[in-house]
């Protein structure tokens, strides 16, 4: 019978309030913790994500391409320009 009150006696200790509150505050902070966790990583893939279709939107990279293609017909200009001048003296 003793043997029995003690195993009765642990269960009890085991399944106590204290001992269920701790483990429902531990589990509580485990799921604030992947929650932090999980958020941080939809964050960084929402930045991917726009970094990603701000490089492959069209409108920027037709205004690079421009601002390139004048910039090289200025510099030809210049380049004729001096030509010219060198050509006519």
């Amino acid at each position: 019978m003793h043997d029995r009150d003690a195993a009765t006696q642990e269960v009890k200790v085991i399944f106590s309030r204290p001992f269920l509150g701790a483990c429902g505050v531990i589990i509580a902070l485990c799921g604030v913790v992947i929650g932090l966790w999980s958020n941080a990583i939809e964050r960084d893939l929402n930045e991917i994500r726009a970094t990603l279709n701000e490089r492959a939107s069209l409108p920027p990279r037709t205004t690079e391409l421009e601002r390139r293609t004048d910039d090289q017909e200025d510099r030809l200009r210049a380049v004729e320009q001096q030509l010219w001048k060198n050509h006519s003296h």
